[in-house]
């Protein structure tokens, strides 16, 4: 080999350099000590509050608000629903460039809450009217 080659083989045989590693302390119940949610109960809530804020322009009091509106049930089956769960979705209308909204013009967008099956459901569905009324038909 040259000294070229001989640099050039010694590179690509080198071994790849190990990551730090951050060892983060964990609670009682062994999980990581900040993303435990039996020492942090209000840490899921306060996820949920930010999400909220910052994908559909909702305050927390308009979330609660929202859902009191329908009687703490979903929009579309009117099955029981609680807050900050994972069964509970924000329905809102898909538009293009959502993302880049203002705050007020998202919640414009936001028609309720539904449960989990529900808002999949209408997702699958196309979120479009012609989409739900093609299943009653098929259902008919």
């Amino acid at each position: 080999y040259t000294s070229a080659e001989f640099a050039i083989q010694e590179f690509y045989e080198e071994p790849p350099t190990k990551k730090r590693i951050r060892i983060e302390p964990k609670c009682i119940h062994g999980i990581i000590e900040r993303k435990c949610s039996i020492c942090h109960p209000d840490r899921a809530k306060i996820i949920k509050d930010n999400y909220h804020r910052k994908r559909y322009g909702l305050e927390p009091e308009q979330y609660i608000e929202l859902i009191k509106k329908q009687s703490y049930q979903c929009g579309c089956c009117k099955t029981p629903i609680k807050p900050y769960t994972n069964t509970t979705n924000i329905d809102h209308i898909h538009i293009k460039g959502y993302e880049n909204l203002t705050a007020e013009a998202k919640r414009k967008h936001v028609r309720g809450v539904l449960c989990v099956n529900c808002n999949t459901g209408i997702g699958k569905l196309g979120d479009t009217l012609e989409g739900v009324m093609n299943a009653v038909r098929y259902l008919s």
